[in-house]
């Protein structure tokens, strides 16, 4: 039977979230097999980058395969969850085709020994194989605006990542919604980093001139603050896999991911 949005979007959900995501994927297409599953569509549904939403953000093609049964796919657009792929396109440039296809990421332990955690935290979300690249950042006009130098750190997460969400649930700040503020309460001068509707808040203490020796701190929506001693690519790295940190993605992904806004392939 071939669908319509509303349906592929139910069916696109049984198979990506954490509870049914440990089912392999087989497709049932003659001549397809194993790691992917074909929905079929209705023979005029336009796909396009907005035909599907997955939390309104998408990668690049880049790591998706060229072929599916034999037949050559034209992917649009593709969203990363967890340990699946997403994928929208057409097979031979005509036939509409929405996939989910297994999703890989490497192996950490074959990071080199000096790798940074910047580096680890590409590795941990598959970053580098969604060819996105992220949007280039006037920084010298920005700390004009703002008054101040930023972290080296943070300006190296925004030129790798660019603005977007870590697993759907973290937001990086962008540099354009940098704001200083004093928290009530403690009187500290705080520049919030990364957040999420939840009221996880990462942020940094701007206790001196250097923002290199700003400290780094969390807090929950109990109000519980905690003052880590690293930097923010740790932290963010933690917070996805770390069971032990004291921040933790609620939902247990099999694998981590980074939704793109505003990027370019």
């Amino acid at each position: 039977m071939n669908m319509r949005r509303d349906e592929a979007y139910e069916a696109v959900m049984g198979m990506v979230f954490p509870e049914s995501g440990e089912e392999p994927l087989v497709c049932g297409e003659s001549g397809h097999g194993a790691g992917h599953v074909c929905i079929p569509l209705a023979a005029d549904v336009a796909p396009d980058e907005d035909w599907f939403d997955l939390g309104g953000a998408s990668a690049g093609v880049r790591g998706l395969p060229e072929a599916l049964g034999g037949e050559t796919v034209e992917w649009v657009v593709a969203w990363p969850w967890s340990a699946r792929w997403v994928g929208v396109g057409r097979t031979g440039g005509v036939r509409p085709v929405l996939a989910v296809l297994e999703r890989t990421t490497p192996d950490l332990a074959a990071l080199p020994s000096d790798a940074t955690w910047l580096d680890a935290l590409v590795a941990v979300t598959g970053w580098e194989a969604t060819g996105v690249r992220a949007p280039e950042v006037e920084w010298g006009l920005l700390e004009r605006g703002l008054g101040m130098r930023l972290p080296q750190e943070y300006k190296a997460l925004v030129e790798t990542f660019g603005p977007g969400r870590f697993d759907s649930f973290l937001d990086l700040t962008p540099p354009q919604d940098l704001h200083p503020s004093t928290w009530p309460g403690d009187g500290h001068d705080r520049l919030v980093w990364a957040s999420n509707e939840h009221r996880d808040t990462f942020y940094w203490l701007m206790d001196g001139p250097d923002p290199e020796r700003w400290p780094v701190c969390g807090e929950a929506d109990t109000g519980r603050a905690v003052r880590f001693d690293c930097g923010p690519a740790e932290v963010i790295f933690r917070y996805l896999v770390d069971p032990d940190f004291p921040f933790r993605i609620p939902t247990g992904f099999r694998a981590q991911w980074f939704d793109a806004w505003g990027c370019e392939e």
